[in-house]
């Protein structure tokens, strides 16, 4: 069970978008100001918090499935839960997160790119995220339950035709 979700929340991580300019410190240095800014513009932590949104019902399909005498109420309480604890950390996550963009754009980079979020087209693309990746979570879901068994069935014709079992 907490495999599933360590795997779910890992990958919800590895998509989030950046924090808030106003949790750097006003002796931060300024790249890392500029990284904070471009979280804070591309609206990262809501987007996040509308990530584990979708992710919960998923997880939740999961526990359900792997313990179906779980009451009705105890559902609801590790639900909210769950969400509680995940969108209560998102602070934290979204510092470290200003500190991964910080290795892999200049502060230019970063000015650059926050300069293009608050353009029209910019706003319209960060304000369709959320939606974006509630749409496109139950494609993946399915194209990885199929891609992973079409991949697991040719995995095991190559070894069959070299001779080889598992």
């Amino acid at each position: 069970m907490f495999r599933v979700m360590f795997a779910i929340l890992a990958i919800a991580a590895g998509c989030s978008l950046p924090a808030r300019a106003a949790d750097v410190t006003p002796d931060a240095d300024s790249h890392l100001a500029a990284a904070m800014d471009l979280l804070d513009v591309t609206n990262a932590k809501t987007n996040m918090t509308a990530m584990v949104d979708s992710l919960i019902p998923v997880i939740m399909n999961q526990i359900k499935t792997q313990h179906p005498n779980l009451t009705g109420t105890a559902a609801d309480e590790f639900q909210i839960a769950l969400r509680d604890e995940m969108t209560g950390s998102l602070d934290d996550l979204m510092k470290l997160t200003g500190r991964v963009y910080e290795r892999y754009f200049t502060e230019d980079d970063l000015r650059t790119l926050a300069a293009f979020y608050r353009t029209e087209v910019g706003r319209r693309f960060t304000d369709a995220m959320p939606m974006i990746f509630k749409d496109t979570l139950p494609l993946g879901t399915i194209w990885g339950r199929e891609a992973g068994m079409r991949a697991a069935q040719r995995a095991l014709e190559r070894l069959r035709a070299k001779g080889l079992n598992l």
